[in-house]
């Protein structure tokens, strides 16, 4: 199945259509990173709240990606399940995941941008925090269903969000350097949980880092609730410009 979706995503991208190239694309200089630098660190300085709500995403984002990176060896260690439970685990989180994308675009006229924060977020860090502190099979299968399933509203509020608020000729600049950042602090987060999983029993090192994510999206919630940045939320808001 996987590599039979390789395969049509590959037949997909042969019907795109050539976009002729109208100008030479100059090469990028150390000089032009620079300048993209101090114009999105104007732009985070200026909107504060925007990056605050996009640094607590991607920080949440890290701690997820580093937490399944040890997601095999703790669900076969301290967990007991085996491979079999595990591939049947897999398949329960996609069935998941496609419920949830399908749940978002039937309702997306009705689910306001905070709700999908809130709601995505919050049922993801419960997720979390089920798997980490789950015995058996039954109760890992709660966790991946609540991560699978709210995976859809976090990432589409989050995205939404910041699609919103960013300026779109600012967007990919933000998200590159953002991004590279992000990069830094994911192999900090996997490397972290991987020693304190040797040092201490693995189950120490997962909870806590299921802790610390819930105690992040606390935070993004928290913030996305505040009455005094409701302007930041209007689905229909024009993008401010780069002053």
């Amino acid at each position: 199945m996987n590599a039979m979706s390789f395969l049509v995503s590959g037949l997909l991208l042969l019907t795109l259509p050539s976009v002729p190239r109208t100008s030479v694309v100059p090469k990028l200089q150390l000089a032009d990173l620079a300048t993209d630098w101090r114009t999105v660190s104007r732009f985070s300085r200026t909107e504060r709240f925007v990056s605050l709500i996009y640094i607590l995403g991607l920080l949440t984002m890290s701690l997820a990606l580093a937490l399944d990176a040890q997601e095999v060896v703790f669900l076969q260690t301290a967990v007991g399940l085996t491979t079999t439970d595990y591939g049947l685990l897999i398949s329960i989180t996609g069935i998941g995941s496609v419920l949830g994308g399908l749940t978002v675009a039937r309702f997306a006229n009705r689910l306001s941008l905070k709700t999908l924060l809130v709601s995505g977020y919050l049922f993801v860090a419960l997720g979390y925090l089920i798997y980490a502190t789950a015995d058996s099979f039954l109760i890992v299968t709660i966790g991946f269903l609540l991560l699978g399933f709210f995976n859809a509203f976090a990432g589409t509020g989050f995205l939404t969000f910041y699609q919103n608020n960013v300026p779109g000729e600012l967007i990919g600049r933000f998200t590159s350097l953002y991004g590279l950042g992000q990069s830094v602090v994911q192999i900090v987060f996997i490397l972290a949980i991987g020693f304190t999983g040797d040092l201490f029993p693995l189950r120490f090192s997962i909870v806590s880092a299921a802790v610390l994510l819930a105690a992040l999206s606390l935070v993004l919630m928290v913030s996305v609730l505040r009455p005094n940045k409701r302007a930041f939320f209007h689905e229909d808001q024009i993008t401010k410009q780069i002053s």
